[in-house]
């Protein structure tokens, strides 16, 4: 198990994470490995801080609605700069990964760790699953069945993507399509013998094998912005916005294109 304590985690460090080995020997070869990393520099650490510092300044401050007005001029896409600059390893990721924490990090994640709310946490399962239940039946929530979900985010599946998220922005709802870097792993070589099929001893075809469904789900999924930190009334007018546009998203409805949603949306509100 691995617990992740990333800018956008619920119980952030700015960095850092927590691996629970099971296996004795898996664990040993793993702590030679990690002590042949070099430990990061506590400058690197506070450069992080640093830009995660005027990063929300901006976001939480006056300039943003202007910002946002003046990117949407010039065509540029702020969500995407800002999601990009949150990441950890926003690039050579296996690179940037093989280090031991700084001590500044180390004693952060002591600190966060030991401070822990569970109230606090417990707040962002219960707006999610109020949410949840104020959703139309149409819209396919992911990680419904799991025995625990904290709802880390809130994915959904649809089957027109673009135009759910085009049609929620006009709206004035959030919605996003790539908040994360999970991806599939597809075969290189579709006739490549990978053997019989470990459960039932037979041998799989490319499409017993392909995997359809996680392509389907990357491809369609999007993220709707239900935290903790949204109020009850506003999940509640979100939870309306959704209702409406899966309404005009329905096989009935003749809508292609973001143009034709703003058009009903604002007609239907």
């Amino acid at each position: 198990s691995i617990f992740s304590f990333g800018l956008i985690k619920f119980s952030t460090s700015f960095g850092g994470a927590i691996a629970k080995i099971k296996d004795k020997d898996i664990y040993q070869k793993m702590c030679r490995k990690y002590l042949e990393y070099p430990v990061q520099p506590n400058r690197a650490y506070l450069k992080k801080i640093c830009k995660y510092i005027l990063m929300y300044s901006f976001l939480q401050g006056w300039p943003l609605k202007h910002a946002v007005l003046k990117a949407r001029e010039l065509g540029i896409d702020l969500k995407e700069t800002f999601i990009s600059l949150a990441r950890g390893f926003p690039d050579n990721l296996i690179q940037n990964i093989r280090y031991q924490p700084s001590s500044a990090l180390l004693a952060v994640m002591a600190k966060v760790q030991s401070s822990f709310d569970a109230v606090d946490f417990d707040l962002q399962r219960i707006k999610c699953d109020y949410f949840l239940t104020k959703l139309p039946r149409g819209l396919r929530v992911v990680g419904t069945k799991v025995q625990i979900n904290n709802h880390w985010l809130f994915p959904v599946v649809v089957d027109n993507p673009d135009v759910f998220v085009s049609c929620l922005e006009t709206l004035g709802m959030d919605g996003y399509r790539g908040s994360t870097q999970l991806t599939i792993i597809e075969p290189d070589d579709p006739d490549q013998d990978l053997g019989p099929n470990l459960a039932t001893g037979q041998s799989l075809s490319f499409e017993d094998r392909y995997p359809y469904e996680a392509k389907y789900l990357t491809d369609h999924v999007v993220y709707l912005p239900v935290n903790k930190l949204v109020p009850f009334h506003i999940i509640d007018h979100m939870s309306t916005i959704c209702k409406v546009v899966l309404l005009n998203m329905s096989p009935t409805s003749q809508i292609q294109d973001v143009s034709e949603c703003k058009y009903i949306m604002k007609s239907k509100l």
